[in-house]
């Protein structure tokens, strides 16, 4: 009885999903409407910003942190801990209180695992650092790392109760995920959204392609994008800046491979050097600027909307 009470518990706390809440509550916008409509929070991040990321996803984490912690206390076997991660993930991914609309449960995996063995998420992170190198890709990484955690587990204990819970656990973590697996085994991307980002996004490589850029900014707003082809964090915000559908012309520039352009830039806009680094310019000058996870969706609208 105390077991499926317990289990209950677990599946009611997921049902609270923190984007939804800062969201409505901090920025007045409901995150299920925007971006790709996730309630995670990457997607939190991409619409609101930074602090929304970080506030998502400490609060999805500590749903995930609070149910094990509670069935530590119970006394509660390893496996029944894992089961408790995977219900907490079950009602944050499939929310009856939200029409079964939720997010995808890394955070609230990461905060489970976190309360219930700091080792394997240690693990997993040195994993993805491994991985993200070669696969570029900062879903796939985190997944494949993800997916290694009953080998880790294994590993440590040779308990096969709570490996096979762990199994049970990474295997939901990549059914929620199912479609973004798919699209990037398969590679695909619409061709008229490929066709559209290729026709407004351009890359800049020389001083010549950057006084271009600087001239046009005194006759229309531009943006331009300081790019880490190696940070995952850049990436994210790489991708937000591709996505975001705008008239106004749309550059870029990838600081490996242009360092001498991307001193010019600093030098000449006078702005201390980041990337993911993201400049709205007029007149020949950066009338906003924003950096890391300062670069999202709701931040560029609201430049825009002020100075475009």
């Amino acid at each position: 009885m105390e077991i499926a009470l317990l289990f209950i518990i677990a599946y009611l706390a997921g049902n609270l999903l923190t984007a939804t809440v800062v969201g409505k509550m901090v920025f007045h916008q409901d995150i299920r409407n925007s971006g790709s409509g996730n309630p995670g929070a990457r997607n939190a991040g991409r619409v609101l910003g930074k602090t929304a990321f970080v506030m998502t996803f400490l609060g999805d984490a500590l749903k995930g942190a609070i149910v094990v912690m509670l069935a530590k206390w119970m006394g509660m076997d390893e496996w029944i801990q894992l089961v408790c991660i995977f219900a907490v993930m079950a009602g944050h991914i499939f929310p009856v209180v939200h029409k079964f609309r939720g997010g995808q449960g890394v955070s609230t995996f990461i905060g489970g695992m976190l309360a219930f063995n700091p080792l394997v998420v240690a693990c997993f992170v040195v994993a993805f650092l491994v991985f993200y190198p070669f696969l570029k890709n900062f879903t796939a990484a985190g997944l494949s790392a993800m997916a290694l955690s009953p080998l880790f587990l294994f590993g440590m204990t040779k308990e096969w109760p709570q490996t096979v819970a762990a199994i049970m656990v990474v295997a939901f973590l990549l059914f929620a995920h199912r479609k973004d697996l798919l699209t990037i085994a398969k590679g695909y991307r619409k061709k008229d959204h490929r066709e559209r980002r290729v026709h407004r996004m351009k890359e800049i490589r020389s001083m010549e392609d950057w006084e271009r850029v600087r001239d046009q900014s005194q006759n229309e707003p531009v943006f331009l994008m300081k790019h880490s082809a190696t940070c995952p964090v850049s990436a994210a915000g790489y991708q937000v800046f591709e996505k975001y559908e705008t008239d106004i012309p749309k550059y870029y520039l990838i600081v490996q491979r242009s360092r001498p352009l991307s001193n010019e830039v600093e030098s000449e806009l006078g702005i201390q050097h980041e990337s993911p680094q993201l400049f709205l310019m007029k007149d020949g000058e950066a009338v906003w600027h924003a950096s890391h996870y300062g670069i999202s969706e709701f931040h560029i609208k609201s430049a825009v909307k002020a100075n475009g």
